[in-house]
């Protein structure tokens, strides 16, 4: 079936169509969930009990081989798509897809067209495909970088999800600590990366204008690592910083796409280029890379993270976060964790989760801190 071709401005109502049609058919599944709220580290979580998190980890088996030992591949189910879950193209290189199993409306999946591993860092194609669904309406884009990153499928695929993702707070609830980040951030000093220790990220250094600013871990990647390659030089041009409050290695840059950091709605046509935007967004994406200390081997000659990470993106900011470990005492965590959106999938879990904190099962979840660099060593 010949899929629709997508704009910004067509987008929205082709999500709505294709949506109602998926219900009927029964293609798609969206689970009821119990929303309740943990306040912790400055951040208003928005805690969701999901029981289709074993449905999802059931039909996860189901796509495994048979047996452990076998060859056999896991199914793909995004070679082919189902055409009942298909909104439409986004590009010659990426299609739009609803998410079968979703727990926010209007979920959507950015595919490649062509197998490509999930763990082959993201491209201009990829990032232009996004700002179609960013141009077409205010929404979080996020990508998780590996299974230790909580992907659940090795094809890749970018995700999105209409703003706000809790209507009764803010609409990112980790946006309460971002807003503190420095919006005239100095760039930051790779020189000083040899300050950080083994196994930490994001070492301060004092900017020019007293900042903090962050640098690269380079003793975190691995020897064959070349991260200078692919990351360093959008580092050249692009502030990065790290966010107060923020317990755990990442790295941060604000973002001005279409117009929307002043509040300005832009014109409907000219959303319907995203090549500008694209560019924009990838050098930063490169920069974050970069500083948060997300090095790049070749893999058949195709630049691949030598490390796990999350990526969010919205029209405003866009944030790193390199992993450590994809599940805290059993409760998984995806690229939404870090935006104050976490699921469980039960009362057991959400009670272990309100004990330890959110805020501290994501500084578990990601690398930790690096300690600051003292401005004279």
């Amino acid at each position: 079936m010949a899929a629709t071709v997508l704009t910004a401005r067509t987008l929205r109502d082709a999500i709505a169509q294709r949506t109602r049609e998926a219900l009927q058919c029964g293609a798609l599944q969206p689970i009821e969930t119990a929303l309740t709220h943990i306040d912790d580290g400055g951040v208003r979580f928005a805690v969701r009990e999901v029981s289709s998190l074993v449905r999802k980890e059931a039909a996860r088996r189901t796509d495994a081989p048979a047996h452990s030992g076998s060859q056999t591949p896991r199914r793909n189910p995004f070679l082919p798509y189902d055409d009942e879950l298909c909104v439409g193209e986004l590009s010659s290189t990426h299609v739009a897809l609803l998410n079968k199993y979703n727990v926010l409306d209007e979920h959507l999946l950015i595919v490649t067209r062509r197998f490509v591993p999930q763990e082959a860092l993201l491209d201009h194609a990829d990032f232009a495909a996004l700002l179609v669904v960013l141009h077409g309406f205010d929404a979080l884009g996020f990508y998780n970088g590996g299974t230790e990153a909580g992907a659940s499928q090795p094809h890749k695929h970018l995700q999105a999800v209409p703003l706000p993702l809790d209507a009764a707070g803010a609409a990112v609830p980790v946006e309460t600590l971002l807003d503190a980040a420095p919006a005239d951030a100095v760039r930051a000093d790779v020189a000083a990366a040899d300050a950080a220790p083994a196994g930490a990220v994001g070492a301060d250094v004092a900017g020019a204008d007293g900042a903090a600013t962050d640098t690269i871990a380079a003793d975190t990647a691995p020897a064959d690592a070349v991260a200078a390659d692919t990351t360093a030089p959008a580092a050249a041009a692009v502030a990065t910083v790290r966010v107060p409050g923020l317990p755990f290695a990442h790295a941060f840059a604000w973002l001005d796409l279409v117009g929307t950091a002043d509040g300005e709605s832009a014109d409907r046509d000219a959303l319907t280029n995203a090549q500008p935007d694209a560019q924009r967004a990838l050098d930063t994406y490169r920069a974050l890379l970069h500083a948060a200390g997300i090095g790049t081997v070749e893999v058949e000659g195709v630049p691949h993270q030598a490390a796990p990470y999350n990526l969010l993106v919205t029209r405003r900011w866009m944030l790193v976060v390199p992993r450590e470990a994809e599940r805290v005492e059993g409760i998984s965590v995806n690229a939404l964790g870090f935006a104050g959106s976490l699921f469980v999938r039960d009362a057991a879990q959400r009670e272990t989760l309100a004990r330890i904190g959110p805020m501290t099962a994501l500084s578990r979840a990601a690398k930790p801190l690096a300690p600051k660099a003292s401005a004279h060593a």
